[in-house]
Protein backbone atom coordinates (compact mmCIF):
# COMPACT_ATOMS: atom_id res chain seq x y z
CA UNK A 1 0.00 0.00 0.00
CA UNK A 2 1.24 3.58 -1.10
CA UNK A 3 2.32 5.85 1.99
CA UNK A 4 -0.34 8.87 3.26
CA UNK A 5 0.06 11.85 1.10
CA UNK A 6 -1.04 15.52 1.86
CA UNK A 7 -3.95 16.11 -0.32
CA UNK A 8 -5.14 19.67 -1.64
CA UNK A 9 -6.69 21.49 -4.13
CA UNK A 10 -3.28 21.99 -6.69
CA UNK A 11 -3.11 18.03 -6.85
CA UNK A 12 -6.44 17.46 -7.99
CA UNK A 13 -6.49 20.19 -10.85
CA UNK A 14 -3.00 19.06 -12.14
CA UNK A 15 -4.65 15.48 -12.29
CA UNK A 16 -7.95 17.22 -14.06
CA UNK A 17 -5.20 18.51 -16.78
CA UNK A 18 -5.24 14.82 -18.45
CA UNK A 19 -8.82 14.90 -19.07
CA UNK A 20 -9.69 18.47 -19.79
CA UNK A 21 -7.26 18.24 -23.03
CA UNK A 22 -8.99 19.90 -25.94
CA UNK A 23 -12.56 20.80 -24.06
CA UNK A 24 -12.46 17.40 -22.23
CA UNK A 25 -12.38 15.42 -25.41
CA UNK A 26 -9.36 14.40 -23.76
CA UNK A 27 -6.05 13.02 -25.57
CA UNK A 28 -7.48 12.64 -29.04
CA UNK A 29 -4.33 10.91 -30.67
CA UNK A 30 -4.28 8.01 -27.29
CA UNK A 31 -4.80 4.75 -29.22
CA UNK A 32 -7.66 3.14 -26.83
CA UNK A 33 -10.46 5.56 -25.33
CA UNK A 34 -9.41 4.23 -22.21
CA UNK A 35 -6.00 3.81 -19.55
CA UNK A 36 -5.48 1.61 -16.79
CA UNK A 37 -3.19 0.82 -13.92
CA UNK A 38 -2.54 -2.08 -12.11
CA UNK A 39 -2.15 -1.91 -7.61
CA UNK A 40 -1.74 -4.11 -5.21
CA UNK A 41 -5.07 -4.26 -3.54
CA UNK A 42 -8.06 -6.28 -5.00
CA UNK A 43 -9.96 -3.20 -5.29
CA UNK A 44 -10.80 -1.78 -8.71
CA UNK A 45 -11.95 1.90 -9.35
CA UNK A 46 -13.54 3.13 -12.41
CA UNK A 47 -14.36 6.21 -14.32
CA UNK A 48 -15.74 5.56 -16.80
CA UNK A 49 -17.44 9.38 -17.97
CA UNK A 50 -13.95 11.42 -16.84
CA UNK A 51 -14.09 12.66 -20.19
CA UNK A 52 -16.62 13.28 -22.73
CA UNK A 53 -19.30 10.55 -24.67
CA UNK A 54 -21.36 10.05 -26.77
CA UNK A 55 -24.80 8.76 -26.15
CA UNK A 56 -26.90 7.42 -28.91
CA UNK A 57 -24.94 9.85 -31.31
CA UNK A 58 -25.17 13.19 -29.26
CA UNK A 59 -21.96 14.01 -27.27
CA UNK A 60 -22.64 14.35 -23.24
CA UNK A 61 -20.66 16.39 -21.08
CA UNK A 62 -18.13 14.83 -18.74
CA UNK A 63 -18.57 13.96 -14.97
CA UNK A 64 -15.83 16.76 -13.73
CA UNK A 65 -13.33 15.39 -11.13
CA UNK A 66 -14.51 11.49 -11.26
CA UNK A 67 -10.97 10.86 -13.30
CA UNK A 68 -9.23 13.16 -10.97
CA UNK A 69 -11.00 11.59 -8.13
CA UNK A 70 -9.60 8.02 -9.47
CA UNK A 71 -6.29 9.21 -10.02
CA UNK A 72 -5.82 10.21 -6.24
CA UNK A 73 -7.13 6.99 -4.86
CA UNK A 74 -5.09 4.88 -7.08
CA UNK A 75 -1.90 7.14 -6.03
CA UNK A 76 -3.07 7.03 -2.32
CA UNK A 77 -3.86 3.21 -2.08
CA UNK A 78 -2.28 1.32 -4.89
CA UNK A 79 -5.96 0.42 -6.28
CA UNK A 80 -6.40 -1.23 -9.69
CA UNK A 81 -7.35 1.72 -11.95
CA UNK A 82 -9.54 2.13 -15.02
CA UNK A 83 -10.82 5.83 -16.93
CA UNK A 84 -11.63 7.07 -19.85
CA UNK A 85 -8.98 9.59 -21.90
CA UNK A 86 -10.68 10.53 -24.84
CA UNK A 87 -14.28 10.85 -26.27
CA UNK A 88 -15.37 7.70 -28.23
CA UNK A 89 -18.47 6.53 -29.61
CA UNK A 90 -19.84 4.88 -26.75
CA UNK A 91 -21.07 5.16 -23.38
CA UNK A 92 -19.65 2.60 -21.32
CA UNK A 93 -22.41 2.84 -18.55
CA UNK A 94 -25.48 3.30 -21.26
CA UNK A 95 -24.02 1.10 -24.11
CA UNK A 96 -25.94 -2.30 -24.39
CA UNK A 97 -23.72 -5.07 -24.05
CA UNK A 98 -19.77 -5.30 -22.88
CA UNK A 99 -18.24 -2.55 -25.37
CA UNK A 100 -14.51 -2.11 -25.43
CA UNK A 101 -14.48 -0.40 -21.86
CA UNK A 102 -17.11 -3.10 -19.72
CA UNK A 103 -15.27 -5.85 -21.28
CA UNK A 104 -12.12 -4.16 -20.46
CA UNK A 105 -13.30 -4.22 -16.51
CA UNK A 106 -14.26 -7.99 -16.50
CA UNK A 107 -10.84 -8.69 -17.79
CA UNK A 108 -8.90 -6.67 -15.20
CA UNK A 109 -11.16 -8.67 -12.35
CA UNK A 110 -10.79 -11.95 -13.76
CA UNK A 111 -6.38 -11.26 -14.85
CA UNK A 112 -6.00 -9.35 -10.59
CA UNK A 113 -8.80 -11.06 -8.70
CA UNK A 114 -10.47 -8.09 -8.04
CA UNK A 115 -13.04 -8.50 -4.95
CA UNK A 116 -14.85 -5.09 -5.49
CA UNK A 117 -15.09 -2.69 -8.20
CA UNK A 118 -16.28 0.74 -7.29
CA UNK A 119 -17.70 2.89 -10.35
CA UNK A 120 -16.91 7.13 -10.00
CA UNK A 121 -19.71 9.41 -11.73
CA UNK A 122 -20.43 13.23 -10.74
CA UNK A 123 -24.27 14.24 -10.28
CA UNK A 124 -25.74 17.79 -9.80
CA UNK A 125 -25.12 19.98 -7.01
CA UNK A 126 -29.03 19.94 -7.03
CA UNK A 127 -29.14 16.24 -5.91
CA UNK A 128 -30.42 16.04 -2.13
CA UNK A 129 -26.85 13.61 -1.56
CA UNK A 130 -23.47 13.76 -1.48
CA UNK A 131 -22.81 10.46 -2.45
CA UNK A 132 -25.85 7.81 -3.83
CA UNK A 133 -24.97 4.44 -3.57
CA UNK A 134 -26.61 2.53 -6.38
CA UNK A 135 -26.34 -1.63 -5.66
CA UNK A 136 -29.73 -1.97 -7.67
CA UNK A 137 -31.11 -1.92 -4.72
CA UNK A 138 -28.60 -4.99 -3.05
CA UNK A 139 -27.80 -7.00 -5.83
CA UNK A 140 -24.66 -6.11 -6.99
CA UNK A 141 -22.96 -5.61 -3.14
CA UNK A 142 -23.94 -7.42 -0.10
CA UNK A 143 -25.48 -5.05 2.64
CA UNK A 144 -22.40 -5.74 5.24
CA UNK A 145 -19.77 -4.21 2.23
CA UNK A 146 -21.99 -1.27 1.33
CA UNK A 147 -21.89 -0.72 5.29
CA UNK A 148 -18.43 -0.56 5.40
CA UNK A 149 -18.39 2.31 2.36
CA UNK A 150 -20.97 4.11 3.84
CA UNK A 151 -19.89 4.14 7.22
CA UNK A 152 -16.32 5.57 6.08
CA UNK A 153 -18.10 8.47 4.77
CA UNK A 154 -19.98 9.64 7.17
CA UNK A 155 -16.87 9.56 9.27
CA UNK A 156 -15.45 11.50 6.53
CA UNK A 157 -18.02 13.80 7.66
CA UNK A 158 -19.75 13.63 4.25
CA UNK A 159 -23.58 14.96 5.01
CA UNK A 160 -26.44 13.21 3.37
CA UNK A 161 -25.00 9.41 1.98
CA UNK A 162 -27.81 7.36 0.34
CA UNK A 163 -28.72 4.27 -0.95
CA UNK A 164 -30.55 3.50 -4.09
CA UNK A 165 -32.12 7.01 -4.18
CA UNK A 166 -31.86 7.99 -7.97
CA UNK A 167 -28.96 6.31 -9.46
CA UNK A 168 -29.62 2.38 -8.39
CA UNK A 169 -27.48 1.23 -10.99
CA UNK A 170 -30.10 -1.66 -11.67
CA UNK A 171 -29.90 -0.98 -15.74
CA UNK A 172 -28.19 -4.21 -17.40
CA UNK A 173 -25.61 -1.52 -19.20
CA UNK A 174 -23.86 -0.32 -16.62
CA UNK A 175 -20.39 -0.67 -15.68
CA UNK A 176 -22.07 -1.78 -11.90
CA UNK A 177 -24.89 -4.14 -13.15
CA UNK A 178 -22.60 -5.73 -16.19
CA UNK A 179 -19.42 -6.26 -14.23
CA UNK A 180 -21.45 -7.93 -11.13
CA UNK A 181 -23.43 -10.06 -14.13
CA UNK A 182 -20.09 -11.42 -15.67
CA UNK A 183 -18.06 -11.97 -12.53
CA UNK A 184 -20.19 -12.20 -9.61
CA UNK A 185 -17.69 -9.64 -7.92
CA UNK A 186 -19.26 -7.15 -5.88
CA UNK A 187 -19.63 -3.80 -7.10
CA UNK A 188 -21.00 -0.30 -6.16
CA UNK A 189 -21.99 2.82 -8.71
CA UNK A 190 -21.12 6.21 -6.81
CA UNK A 191 -22.68 9.17 -7.76
CA UNK A 192 -21.21 11.77 -5.91
CA UNK A 193 -22.66 15.36 -5.96
CA UNK A 194 -20.76 18.25 -8.06
CA UNK A 195 -20.11 20.08 -4.51
CA UNK A 196 -17.78 17.44 -3.05
CA UNK A 197 -15.93 16.70 -6.39
CA UNK A 198 -15.20 20.47 -6.81
CA UNK A 199 -11.50 20.82 -5.36
CA UNK A 200 -11.32 24.79 -5.89
CA UNK A 201 -14.49 26.03 -4.71
CA UNK A 202 -15.62 23.72 -1.98
CA UNK A 203 -11.64 22.39 -0.91
CA UNK A 204 -12.94 21.28 2.14
CA UNK A 205 -15.84 19.20 0.83
CA UNK A 206 -13.76 17.63 -1.76
CA UNK A 207 -11.36 16.71 0.44
CA UNK A 208 -13.73 14.80 2.77
CA UNK A 209 -15.02 13.09 0.20
CA UNK A 210 -10.89 11.81 -0.62
CA UNK A 211 -10.65 10.83 2.06
CA UNK A 212 -13.65 8.80 2.76
CA UNK A 213 -13.61 6.80 -0.18
CA UNK A 214 -9.70 5.80 0.82
CA UNK A 215 -10.92 4.98 3.74
CA UNK A 216 -13.39 2.71 2.28
CA UNK A 217 -10.82 1.31 -0.03
CA UNK A 218 -8.60 0.54 2.68
CA UNK A 219 -11.10 -1.48 5.05
CA UNK A 220 -12.44 -3.37 2.18
CA UNK A 221 -8.71 -4.51 1.20
CA UNK A 222 -8.23 -6.23 5.07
Amino acid sequence: MKKTQILNSSMAAELEKTFANNNYTGITEAERPFHTETGSLPILVSAPHSTKHKRNGSIKEQDDYTGAIALLLHQLTDCHLIYTTKLSDEDPNYTKGGGVYKKKVVDIIHRFKIKYLIDLHGASEKRPFSIDMGTCYGKTMKGDTLCIIENDLVSSSMQGVKQNHHFPACNPNTVTHYANAQTGVESVQLEINKVYRDPICTEELFLRCVNGLRQSIINLST
